[in-house]
């Protein structure tokens, strides 16, 4: 590894027109150059920067390592896209307010899991928070089952480090796991609220473009259920006759005395969705090792090779350029491989190189590679994501022999994977979205990790 600085990583074609690379999105043309100089054109069929890797992996004699000798690990994904038919509507006291799509409420979850047809209690539950290693649950006087749960964004705010991890945030602020707390205490939606911004409407705007991609899942995901955010004006009316008003929750989330009680609403929906359901697929090669005993084990790296494709309309620009997230990334993983393979010794180690797909729906294909896993994941003793190392690192992203970002180590107990520090974390079978934390080294890897 000593031969790799991060000089090669700007050298390589990181960066491609193809659309910011949405996943599964069809025929892109590219005219770059390689590490060395020499000119390349490639037409790229289908996965565009997958089959750039393939062929680049091809070049240095990477092994094909997916599907039936291939390099492709075909990953099958259903996307759905919310359309202006569908109907969120508030019920009180006999008036009935239909709410429109986008301008009141996002959808956190879409497709057949969303039905909700019939006009349903709500019950306010504060942060919809259980964390029972903190003595807190907004759910302890109150009773969701069948109901429409709504709470508010983020968790209880603190100084100590001790208590929902002081200024930094947890797990728990995160909706998909105030949904699945919902969920396990039989709500059948969740409603959220991101109360407390200064600039009310400029975050909903960020919340409007976030939200204006197509919705990605894996076609094996497990159904959750309707999941919506609300805008905080329209979430004033869910208050108005209730026990509290709405100005008076967010003053006791400001004294952080928050109480759980039920609101006289209720709510109905019905979704109008575009779906389709492809295929993508990530892409795995495997350099073997040269050890013995040790050739069985395999250190994973990874990146993801995906990003957003086209959106809403940034001055103008409607593609979502993908250079540092995640094509530098990528980059990376074709650079460690011709360094290895041109290395006069090879790792005792396996070095198993994976590229994921669709990681900004939520790491779908870091997941599926997880259940479907081309190797035992016994055997996987560590796993180094790579990860927009070069905007915050820009001269060490390779430096010296140490290759790193973003580390787990595996399931023979050496490491542990926190939540909260890892963009891949396959000794804990989970995966945390690496662009929610503050960026910062985590660990310097050297030639012992590998070998």
């Amino acid at each position: 590894l000593d031969a790799a600085t991060g000089k090669e990583l700007w050298v390589h074609p990181f960066d491609m027109p193809y659309e910011g690379k949405g996943s599964g999105r069809g025929l892109v043309y590219w005219e770059g150059r390689t590490h060395d100089g020499d000119a390349a054109e490639w037409i790229l069929v289908g996965l565009g920067h997958g089959l750039y890797a393939i062929d680049a992996l091809s070049g240095e004699r990477v092994e094909a390592f997916g599907d039936d000798r291939s390099y492709f690990q075909q990953v099958p994904l259903v996307g759905s896209t919310p359309l202006s038919g569908s109907r969120l509507t508030v019920s009180a006291f006999g008036e009935h307010r239909t709410l429109t799509l986008s301008e009141d409420y996002l959808l956190h979850t879409t497709g057949a899991q969303t039905w909700l047809p019939r006009p349903t209690p709500a019950v306010f539950v504060g942060y919809g928070i259980v964390a029972p290693e903190f003595d807190y649950s907004d759910y302890a006087d109150v009773e969701v089952r069948g109901k429409v749960v709504v709470f508010l964004a983020g968790e209880p705010s603190s100084d100590d480090p001790g208590y929902f991890a002081g200024p930094e945030p947890t797990v728990y602020s995160a909706i998909e796991s105030k949904v699945r707390i919902a969920l396990s205490r039989g709500a059948v939606a969740s409603v959220l609220i991101p109360a407390g911004a200064d600039e009310e409407r400029l975050r909903w705007a960020r919340l409007q473009r976030e939200y204006a991609f197509e919705h990605l899942g894996l076609a094996s995901s497990v159904p959750s259920h309707l999941a919506v955010i609300l805008h905080p004006r329209v979430a004033k009316t869910l208050f108005a006759e209730a026990l509290f008003d709405f100005d008076q929750v967010l003053s006791m989330k400001r004294r952080q005395v928050l109480r759980s009680f039920h609101l006289p609403v209720s709510l109905s929906f019905e979704g109008d969705f575009r779906v389709r359901s492809f295929l993508a697929a990530n892409v795995i090669g495997r350099i073997p090792g040269s050890g013995q005993r040790q050739r069985d084990e395999t250190v994973v790296v990874s990146a993801h090779y995906d990003h957003l494709g086209r959106g809403p309309a940034v001055d103008g620009d409607s593609i979502y350029n993908g250079v540092v997230d995640n094509a530098i990334g990528s980059a990376g993983l074709l650079e460690l491989a011709r360094t290895l393979m041109a290395a006069p010794e090879r790792p005792r180690r396996t070095i198993t190189l994976l590229f994921t797909t669709a990681e900004e729906e939520g790491n779908l294909g870091a997941r599926f590679f997880l259940d479907h896993p081309p190797v035992s994941l016994s055997k996987i003793v560590a796993n180094i994501n790579v990860g927009d190392s070069v905007r915050h690192e820009p001269n060490m992203a390779f430096e010296g022999t140490a290759f790193w970002k973003w580390l787990i180590v595996g399931p023979d107990g050496v490491g542990q994977c926190p939540i909260g520090q890892a963009d891949v974390a396959i000794a804990c079978g989970s995966f945390e979205r690496a662009e929610r934390l503050q960026p910062r080294l985590l660990a310097q890897i050297d030639n012992n990790i590998l070998n």
